[in-house]
Formats: structure tokens, sequence, C-alpha cells
């Protein structure tokens, strides 16, 4: 993932950040944005099996009005890797507005998560006239898996004629598959890889995780995690074939400590090790802040409309949680590669340890 960021941006802005982030973090402990972005809706045109936020009640939608104030602030603090996801973002009709902002704004990496039913030509030549860096696409297996998990006949072709657009139409902004790893079925996340190298694009692997509620009364069911020996000999083999894809963008110590994660939590990388995630990392979900989501379990986030983003990053409540949740154990309840591949690979130390480390 590290490789898929730095070859799309030039070297110059993102080695002063990073070297501005060690600094400020080192000498004064001050959390400093360098990753996230926004969840700019819980709307979704598909109802996916394993999914939760399509269930929240009330719905939500940020403004274009207070997203582009948040990105506008993300921007004066040196942001380097902006994010839009949701639900399903394309359902907002500014979307690309926003992602054009933040790229004319100075965030050198911009990204947008989508399942692809709306990706049309129009999409792809907004997503061009943004700039946008990369655009991940879900594909979760064969056409009949694809189309069950996303509840949706013929979502697999429409994920095919995506790509195609994005090719078209788009042709400089960067083109990932999103895969779901699901233990007990690896053969899905292999066929999507294939599929994935026989489009010329990258793929990124997301293990099967429990969404998080929401006080929902029917959420998606949780995931199950016991496997027979000969599905543990499958997955650990899939595994192995994945890390070895030169087209798939986790890093190999991400899906080692996977198998950790499953199998011998005691070898996992980082356990009883400060996570300082939070002093790099900011998402805003149903307009709160969060240092980390999965950490805060989606609640108790920061309520933006009561200050600015610097404002509240400095501010002494802020500090104290994002200084709590250096003791957080979210990453051994799910195994997110959005928050557990930045810890493999940032900051230089833990970049070192998960290469060299003996528990990696």
């Amino acid at each position: 993932m590290v490789r898929s960021i730095l070859s799309g941006m030039s070297l110059a802005p993102f080695a002063y950040r990073m070297v501005r982030w060690h600094w400020r973090y080192l000498w004064r402990r001050e959390p400093t944005p360098l990753s996230g972005g926004i969840h700019i809706t819980s709307c979704c045109n598909l109802r996916c099996s394993f999914c939760n936020l399509h269930r929240i009640r009330p719905s939500f939608t940020v403004s274009e009005r207070d997203a582009r104030e948040w990105i506008r602030q993300l921007a004066d603090a040196k942001h380097v890797y902006f994010g839009i996801g949701g639900g399903e973002p394309l359902l907002v009709p500014y979307v690309f507005d926003l992602l054009g902002l933040a790229k004319g704004s100075g965030i050198p990496y911009t990204h947008l998560v989508t399942n692809g039913i709306l990706l049309d030509e129009a999409c792809a030549r907004a997503a061009a006239e943004a700039k946008v860096s990369e655009i991940s696409i879900s594909l979760d297996g064969p056409p009949e898996v694809h189309d069950a998990l996303r509840g949706l006949e013929g979502a697999y072709v429409r994920v095919l004629g995506a790509v195609e657009m994005l090719h078209t139409y788009a042709p400089r902004t960067r083109i990932v598959l999103n895969a779901i790893l699901e233990p007990a079925h690896p053969e899905w996340a292999l066929h999507a890889a294939q599929v994935a190298r026989g489009l010329g694009v990258l793929i990124k692997i997301q293990p099967r995780n429990d969404h998080p509620v929401f006080d929902l009364a029917e959420p998606a069911a949780p995931r199950v995690t016991e496997l027979t020996p000969e599905e543990q000999r499958n997955l650990r083999s899939a595994i192995d074939s994945l890390s070895r894809m030169r087209h798939v963008s986790n890093s190999r110590p991400f899906f080692r400590n996977y198998l950790h994660f499953l199998f011998s939590r005691d070898r996992l990388a980082f356990v009883g090790k400060d996570c300082i995630l939070p002093y790099h990392h900011i998402e805003i979900f149903n307009n709160q802040a969060f240092p980390c989501l999965e950490g805060m379990n989606y609640s108790g986030g920061f309520r933006l409309e009561e200050r600015g983003l610097h404002t509240m990053m400095t501010s002494s409540s802020y500090r104290d949680v994002v200084n709590s949740l250096r003791k957080c154990e979210g990453c051994l309840r799910n195994y997110y590669v959005c928050y557990y591949e930045p810890r493999l690979s940032f900051p230089l130390w833990n970049l070192l340890y998960s290469r060299c480390g003996r528990r990696v």
C-alpha cells in the first residue's frame, strides 16, 4: 500500500510532511493527521449481507459546505492521504467536487471507495477532471458469489464495466479492486486477484471482519472464525499465493500477521506495544471526528460543528483521547487493512520493526 501511495505522488512533499510529523511527535507529542478522510454518507444502493452501515437509521449525508471546510482544514494541516467512502459515495452528487478541492488544496493523494455500480462515463470523466489519485472498487469473488454478497444480480458485470470506464476516461487514476478474504472460502479472493491481473489493475485484500452494530435490531451476522484443518490449510496456501503476487497491494507482513491474528495472537506484531496511529490518522463519520473509529467503537467522536479541526486537535480533551488509545486493543478485535497496514508501515520505527522484527 505504501508503494501505491508513493508511486502516485512526488517525493518532495511526501518527505517534508514525514519529517514534519516525526518532529512534532517526538518533541511535542502533538497529533498531526497525515491520513484519513470522510465517510460522506451511510446511504447505499446495495444491501451487502456483511455490512451494517446501510442499516443505520436515520441515515446521514455530510453537507457539501461542511465537507469543504473540513477538507481545507486538513490541507492546512499538511494532510498526505485523503479518502472518501460511505455507504456509497457516488450517491452524493458533489463527491468529485470535494476530491478536486482536496487535490487543489494541496493534499497529494486522493482516494475514492465505491461499489462501482454507478460508475459510468460521466463519473469517470469527473474523476479525471478532479485528478483523483485512486479509486477502489469492490469485487468479492466469482459472479454468483459477488452478486449474492452484494444483493444485486449483475453487480459483478457492472464492476468490470466500471473498470473499463476508468481505463478509458480516467487513465491517470489508479484503479484498485477491493476483495474481502473470507477465511472459509479463500478461493473467492484468489478469483478476484486473477481478475485484477487480467484487467491490469491492483488489488487490495481485506479480511472479513465484524462490522459495528450501531444498536441495530437486525445487524449483519458475525463472521465465523472456526475453521476445519482442511480449511486452515487452504487459507494458508491462498495467503501464501496472494502475498507473492506483485499486483496485490498488501504488504507481506500484513498477510503473515493475519495468520497470527487468526491462530497465534501471542505472535501478532505490536502485542503489548503502544499504538500511535491516532497521532497521524483522523476520520470523519456522521459529522464527528475520530482519531480511530475502530478503537472508539464508532461512538463518542468529537462534534465538528462545535469547533474547527485545528482547535479540536490541539485541545486537551482530544489529546487525552489520543493518549488513551495508545493502549487500545481494537486491532485484536478486528483486522482492518486501513488500521493495521498503517501500523506496519508508519512511522519509521514501525516500518523497520515490521520488516525485521522477530514477531512478524
